[in-house]
C-alpha cells in the first residue's frame, strides 16, 4: 500500500494506520517496529512525514491525539502506552526534539510560561487532513520570515529545555540569520548588527508578535529567561532609560497605558513596517489596536440561508452597500442635512448568522472589515473603557480617510454596550456603565461609514432606538429554512430523512454546522460510518444542548 497515487484516500489511509497501530501497540516493546505485522502501516507514516521507523511510531499516538482533539502529550504518556526501558525513553526523548526541530512537532506552553507538552504542529496536521506529503524546509524553496521564526523557536525550546546553553543558542540564530538573508525581512534583522543579548530579545519578541499574534509584550520576562539577577537588573535599567539599542534603533516600543513598563512591549512602528510588509498580506488581516481588519479578498463565500422576511432585507443591504447604492445614499444624507453614517443592529439567539451575514456582505460588496469584540472594550481602571472606545473610533475614521471604500464597522456581540442606563443605582460600577452608554450614543450618533453591531437579545437603551437606522431580527430558522440548511449540509441524505430532521430538531444554521464537523471526523476515525445511521444521534445531542431544548434542570425548584 503506497501514499500519493489517489490524495482523496490518502488521509483516510493515514488515519486508519494510525488507529490500527494505536491499538496493536498498547503495551508491546519498541521492537515491533522490525515485526512483519507492522511494517506496512509503518511504511505510511515513513513515507508521510519523512521519517524514521521509531519516529513514525512516537507520530502515531501524536496524531491519534491530534485528531480527538486531546490535550497535548508529555513523555510519560508514551511510556504508559508501551513497555519501555529507561535507556528507550532517553531515545525517545531525542527523537521527539529531532521532530520539533523537523517542524513536525512542537513544544507547548501555557499562558505562565510553564511547559505543558508537545503536541503535532498545525501545518503536520494540515498535512495529515489535506492529503499531501509533509515537507521539511530543507525540501522546498519555500523559505520565508515564517519559516525562519519557526526554526528560531525550536532552538530557543531547547534553550529553555536546558539542552543546549546560551552561548549555542547565540550561534544558531547567528548561523540562522547568515544563512537566510536573502529573505528582505532577515537581512533586516541581520544588518541591524546588534550584539547577542538584545538579538535574542529581539527575535523572542518578532516571534511572539508574528507567530503567537501577541500584543503588551512581557520583555522582562523574556529577560529573566536568559539571563542572571545582575544582567537583568542592568537590561531592564537602559530600555526604561532609553539608552538601550532596541530602543535607540526604534526597535521596540512600550505599550499606550498610565505608565512604561518593560512588562508591556511592542515592536515599533518602523520594525512593523519592514518585517511585516509581504508577511502581513500572506495572514490576510492587518491588527490594529484595539480591533482586527479583515481582508475579504480570498474570504471563502458560503451560502446562508434566511427565513423569507429575513432575506428580503438582508438582500435590500447587499445592494445599498454596492459602492453606486453607498455612495448615493450617503450623498441623499448629506443633501438633507443628516448624518451621512449607516447604522445597523442585527439581534437573535446565537447561531442564527449575524456576525456570518456580515461578514458575506462584507465579501459580495468588496469591503473590508474592522473587527472589534465589544467584551475586549471594558478596562479594569477607571476611565478605560471610555478610552478604549473613543480609541475604535479613531481607528474606524482613518481607515475611512485611508481606505478607497469604507470598510465596515463590526461591534461584535453589543450585549453589554447596549444595555439599558441604570437609574435608581448610584455605584461607582453602574455610574461606568452609563458613561460608556452615553458615549456610544454619541459616537454613533456622529457616526460616518457603515457600522453594523450584533447582539443577543434587543433589551437595550430606548436611546439606541433612534440612533440605528436599521433593526434586523434574525430569528432560527423556520422549517422550509432549515430544510434547505440540511440539504446544503448533508447532500446525500434522501428528502423523507431531511424532513424528518427538520421537523424533530429546530436546530440553527451553527449547529447543524457542527453536526457536519463532527460526523466528518467520526468518519476519519471510523472509515465504515454511513451519515443515516448515525445523523439522528448528532442532532440528539447537539439539539438537547441546545437553547431550544428543555432540558431537566439541576438542583431544586423552589
Amino acid at each position: 500500500m503506497t501514499l500519493f497515487q489517489n490524495e482523496e484516500n490518502d488521509s483516510r489511509l493515514l488515519c486508519e494506520a494510525v488507529q490500527r497501530l494505536e491499538k496493536k501497540c498498547r503495551g508491546k516493546r519498541l521492537t515491533v517496529i522490525n515485526s512483519p505485522e507492522y511494517q506496512e502501516d509503518l511504511k505510511l507514516i515513513i513515507d508521510y512525514f519523512g521519517v524514521s521507523a521509531g519516529q513514525a511510531l512516537i507520530l502515531v499516538l501524536f496524531i491519534y491525539y491530534k485528531i480527538l482533539n486531546k490535550r497535548n502529550l508529555v513523555i510519560n504518556k508514551i511510556t504508559e502506552w508501551m513497555d519501555v526501558d529507561l535507556h528507550e525513553v532517553v531515545n525517545i526523548i531525542r527523537d521527539i526534539n529531532k521532530l520539533c526541530v523537523m517542524g513536525i512537532l512542537r513544544k507547548d506552553r501555557d499562558d505562565f510560561d510553564s511547559f505543558e507538552g508537545f503536541q503535532l504542529s498545525q501545518r503536520a496536521f494540515k498535512s495529515v487532513l489535506t492529503a499531501t506529503p509533509f515537507k521539511k524546509d530543507s525540501e522546498t524553496n519555500e523559505r520565508n520570515l515564517i519559516s525562519v521564526l519557526e526554526d528560531f523557536h525550536n532552538s530557543y525550546e531547547m534553550y529553555r529545555s536546558d539542552m543546549i546553553d546560551f552561548k549555542t543558542l547565540y550561534e544558531i540564530t547567528e548561523d540562522l540569520i547568515e544563512n537566510n538573508s536573502d529573505i528582505q525581512e532577515v537581512m533586516f534583522i541581520r544588518d541591524i548588527g546588534l550584539p547577542e543579548d538584545e538579538l535574542l530579545i529581539f527575535m523572542v519578541v518578532i516571534h511572539a508578535t508574528i507567530l503567537r499574534d501577541s500584543d503588551g509584550i512581557n520583555v522582562e520576562r523574556i529577560i529573566n529567561n536568559f539571563f542572571s539577577v545582575q544582567k537583568r537588573i542592568s537590561l531592564i535599567k537602559s530600555i526604561n532609560k532609553g539608552d538601550n539599542i532596541l530602543i535607540i534603533k526604534d526597535l521596540l516600543t512600550f505599550e499606550t497605558g498610565w505608565y512604561k513598563s518593560v512588562e508591556s512591549m511592542s515592536l515599533s512602528d518602523q520594525a512593523i513596517g519592514y518585517l511585516l510588509g509581504e508577511e502581513f498580506q500572506k495572514k490576510e488581516k492587518k491588527k490594529l489596536k484595539r480591533g482586527t481588519l479583515l481582508l475579504m479578498d480570498d474570504y471563502k463565500s458560503q451560502h446562508l440561508y434566511y427565513n423569507p422576511s429575513e432575506e428580503k432585507e438582508i438582500d435590500r443591504f447587499k445592494k445599498l452597500l454596492q459602492q453606486d447604492g453607498y455612495d448615493n445614499v450617503v450623498s441623499q444624507l448629506k443633501e438633507g442635512g443628516m448624518n451621512e453614517g449607516v447604522t445597523v443592529l442585527l439581534f437573535g439567539k446565537p447561531g442564527t448568522g449575524k456576525t456570518s451575514t456580515v461578514m458575506e456582505l462584507a465579501a459580495q460588496t468588496g469591503r473590508k472589515i474592522y473587527k472589534v469584540e465589544v467584551e475586549t472594550i471594558l478596562g479594569s481602571y477607571v476611565g478605560d473603557s471610555e478610552k478604549n472606545l473613543v480609541e475604535i473610533f479613531n481607528e474606524y475614521q482613518s481607515l475611512l480617510d485611508n481606505e478607497e471604500k469604507h470598510p465596515i464597522l463590526l461591534l461584535n456581540e453589543c450585549d453589554g454596550l447596549l444595555k439599558k442606563r441604570m437609574t435608581q443605582s448610584n455605584t461607582p460600577v453602574s455610574e461606568m456603565m452609563n458613561t460608556m452608554v452615553t458615549l456610544f450614543l454619541e459616537k454613533l450618533e456622529n457616526a460616518k461609514g457603515i457600522i453594523f453591531a450584533t447582539m443577543n437579545e434587543p433589551n437595550f437603551d430606548e436611546a439606541f432606538d433612534r440612533r440605528f437606522l436599521f433593526k434586523i431580527k434574525l430569528s432560527a430558522p423556520e422549517h422550509s429554512t432549515r430544510v434547505n440548511i440540511l440539504k446544503n449540509n448533508f447532500p446525500e441524505l434522501e428528502d423523507p430523512m431531511i424532513e424528518n430532521l427538520s421537523e424533530k430538531y429546530r436546530l440553527t444554521g451553527a449547529q447543524i454546522n457542527n453536526i457536519r464537523k463532527k460526523f466528518f471526523i467520526q468518519n476519519m476515525l471510523d472509515p465504515g460510518l454511513q451519515l443515516s445511521d448515525c445523523i439522528m444521534d448528532l442532532c440528539e445531542k447537539e439539539f438537547v444542548l441546545s437553547n431550544n431544548h428543555d432540558r431537566p434542570s439541576i438542583g431544586f425548584r423552589l
